[in-house]
């Protein structure tokens, strides 16, 4: 991704100045937002809302990120979230910044040109989807489009009620849980999604017992050996799949007598599911939902 340096020359600071001046009268200028990253790009594109700048296009599509971008929208790329453009944000008349994962420094140096609007999803604790549902509302308010938010919930809340039906109907036994992971190219290592994540929250609200027991970061995720799945050999493995290098590491397992020796490899249980942006906000929710929708459809994972 394309890189900016954080710098502020004499001219920023003039059109800083004239800013402040048109601020001390009331505006009802329309927003021109600000989402550097993808969580905030992703919620405020399900209320159909387009940021003026936000997260690369290519890098958007290329984690998963649900809605798509619009082909005929076009969001000028912000850069590193790390390092917001201030003279980029002036020259574009951006007047409010919606973030979900950008660090607290980088807001307050947002902040010094346009409110800053943050989501507070990934805060290490419980619930990260009941935050990320609060995110879509307050930005619905921000926008106008709250019944829009409403809407996109409820279609989400439908969602899971006939997913939990369906995960209740089918002949899976409920005792069964399942280890949700992405694997690096060589196999060896895995980050697994549990506590604090949305993932996490959407596979408890259908019924599927989450099988990471173990601690995850704020962020709801883990990194660790492959081994660690014997915690729980009669779990089942899903694979959040990144295409080649999910392919690369699948292989490389393969071969390894330790993977094959795993309960749940050698009953046929490791699946695939398409790829989810596992570090987003409410709109993920739904890419969740259809991956499971689309294991409940696999005899594999139903059966005894």
């Amino acid at each position: 991704m394309r890189r900016r340096t954080f710098c502020i020359t004499a001219l920023t600071w003039a059109a800083l100045g004239a800013m402040d001046a048109r601020a001390a009268a009331p505006s009802r200028a329309p927003l021109r937002i600000l989402a550097p990253d993808r969580a905030a790009t992703s919620s405020l594109l399900a209320l159909g809302v387009a940021p003026v700048a936000g997260v690369d296009r290519a890098f958007y599509k290329s984690m998963g990120a649900e809605p798509p971008m619009p082909d005929d929208v076009h969001v000028i790329d912000s850069g590193d979230p790390l390092e917001p453009n201030l003279e980029l944000m002036i020259e574009l008349g951006i007047n409010h910044c919606v973030t979900a994962t950008t660090p607290s420094i980088a807001c307050e140096r947002m902040a010094v040109v346009a409110p800053v609007t943050q989501l507070d999803i990934y805060t290490g604790e419980t619930g990260a989807l009941a935050r990320a549902a609060d995110g879509l509302r307050t930005l619905g308010r921000l926008t106008g489009r709250e019944a829009r938010a409403e809407q996109y919930i409820a279609g989400v809340e439908a969602h899971i009620a006939a997913t939990t039906a369906a995960l209740r109907a089918s002949a899976r036994p409920a005792h069964r849980a399942a280890f949700l992971v992405t694997l690096n190219d060589g196999g060896r290592s895995m980050v697994a999604y549990g506590r604090n994540s949305i993932v996490h929250d959407v596979m408890t609200r259908v019924g599927l017992r989450n099988a990471w027991r173990r601690d995850t970061n704020e962020y709801g995720f883990a990194v660790g050996g492959v081994e660690l799945l014997a915690d729980a050999p009669d779990a089942d493995i899903v694979v959040v799949d990144f295409g080649a290098s999910t392919s690369v590491a699948l292989d490389q397992l393969n071969a390894s007598p330790f993977w094959n020796r795993l309960p749940m490899v050698r009953a046929g249980r490791v699946f695939r599911i398409p790829l989810v942006d596992l570090y987003s906000s409410y709109p993920c929710a739904s890419s969740m939902l259809r991956g499971i929708d689309g294991l409940l459809r696999q005899e594999a994972f139903r059966r005894v």
